[in-house]
């Protein structure tokens, strides 16, 4: 009974960490459509080319939470898929304020409001709808995972 249990949790493990990857695949693609819609295609191309050790540095916090939460979240997450939403947005303000961070540090520490707050506000005011949908989109993916895992 016990590598029954076992087996249960690295089975829901392994689906809660590849619905969470492919999650974070379409959200770079969702980002750029949030950003294009806003800013038009240029400037979001320049935003990118200009802040890709933010993005960068976002992505991977992104990556490593999903990663060091799987073990205390894929079990509830198999047993209530609707708490991939709120993690998804919990995720994204997570991401967003290591970038924020990396990007304060980046530009030497300067302002804090102006180099951590003000990005940190404005990504979560234009990400946190989006990041909320995908998640909606992981309990999609979730359930495909589940069944064929």
């Amino acid at each position: 009974m016990a590598s029954g249990g076992t087996e249960d949790a690295q089975h829901e493990r392994r689906v809660f960490v590849r619905t969470m990857l492919v999650t974070l695949v379409l959200a770079v693609p969702s980002m750029l459509l949030v950003s294009t819609w806003l800013m038009g295609w240029r400037d979001t191309r320049g935003a990118c080319l200009a802040f890709w050790p933010q993005l960068a540095v976002g992505f991977l916090a992104m990556f490593g939470f999903t990663l060091a939460s799987a073990p205390l979240l894929a079990t509830r997450c198999a047993r209530s898929p609707s708490l991939l939403g709120p993690f998804c947005a919990f995720l994204f303000a997570f991401g967003d304020a290591a970038g924020c961070l990396a990007n304060w540090i980046g530009e030497g520490g300067g302002e804090w409001f102006d180099w951590f707050a003000k990005p940190f506000v404005w990504l979560l005011l234009f990400g946190a709808l989006p990041a909320f949908l995908l998640g909606g989109v992981a309990m999609l993916i979730h359930g495909w995972f589940d069944r064929r895992l």
